[in-house]
């Protein structure tokens, strides 16, 4: 009865194991794909930040342009 327990528990401790890694192994893949998907984003939002910034220093320059006048 001893074997049969330490097998079933060998066994159930294995099986646990295994779902245990492969819960990291889909993690990981999902943390790929996220960080891809964000590198993508990135890529996307540059240029348009760098357009926001140079339409706000020239929205700045108008305004001061007018108040001088």
């Amino acid at each position: 009865m001893a074997k049969a327990c330490a097998a079933s528990f060998t066994f159930r401790s294995t099986n646990l194991k295994g779902t245990i890694v492969d819960r990291i192994d889909y993690n990981i893949q999902n943390v790929a794909t996220s960080v891809e998907e964000g590198f993508k984003q990135l890529q996307q939002a540059e240029p348009t930040r760098k357009k926001g910034g140079m339409v706000l220093c020239a929205t700045v320059l108008v305004i001061l342009c007018f108040i001088m006048i």
